[in-house]
């Protein structure tokens, strides 16, 4: 298993984030989600954090309300966590999207590079 970060673009002013990956001093990595909204300006977010089931929509909110139960855990089981990478490939699929990928320690994605996601056409 590998550690990573995913941000898909929802919409102009949505990101859906979906990462894999060791903080700090933590010993191992761990799952989570996130959704962010820009403000109009884009120079900060209006509302980011734990709020997918108010930000997300479609195959986003889908993939959310699946995976939700291993926020913040260890995925240890490789079949679970197979699925879970197939799961990642449709939203790359559906929506434009940056990653980080690493066997460890994956870099968080930069706000700036979310902001200029955020600016693409997203896909329909």
């Amino acid at each position: 298993m590998y550690e990573f970060n995913y941000a898909f673009q929802l919409t102009k002013k949505i990101i859906f984030n979906v990462s894999y990956h060791t903080v700090g001093s933590n010993d191992y990595p761990y799952f989570s989600t996130s959704a962010d909204e820009f403000n109009q300006p884009k120079t900060d977010y209006n509302r980011c954090g734990q709020c997918q089931p108010e930000l997300c929509m479609g195959l986003a909110l889908h993939f959310y309300e699946k995976w939700d139960y291993l926020h913040c855990k260890k995925i240890e089981n490789e079949a679970q966590f197979n699925e879970l990478i197939e799961d990642i490939e449709e939203l790359k699929n559906k929506y434009n999207y940056i990653e980080e990928i690493a066997d460890d320690h994956v870099n968080d994605i930069s706000f700036n590079r979310i902001r200029e996601l955020s600016k693409l056409n997203p896909k329909k």
